[in-house]
């Protein structure tokens, strides 16, 4: 997992390019799709979680808010 190896801080970036890079590199991970549903369940507010940065989950969950309320 590229999250436990050389460079790890990179997943600890909440956006900007840093944060870009570390979701990049998820999409090869085989925990991917564990990873990111555990950063929407929890839910995680910080870091690159499942190639997911913090504004990606933010945006996620209010148009998951918006659909139930329609």
């Amino acid at each position: 997992m590229p999250c436990t190896g050389p460079g790890w801080a990179a997943w600890t970036a909440d956006d900007g390019p840093a944060a870009a890079r570390a979701a990049d590199r998820c999409l090869d991970c085989p925990a991917l799709a564990a990873c990111a549903a555990y950063a929407v369940q929890a839910p995680e507010p910080a870091g690159v979680w499942g190639g997911t940065t913090p504004n990606d989950r933010a945006h996620s969950t209010r148009a998951t808010e918006q659909g139930a309320a329609a």
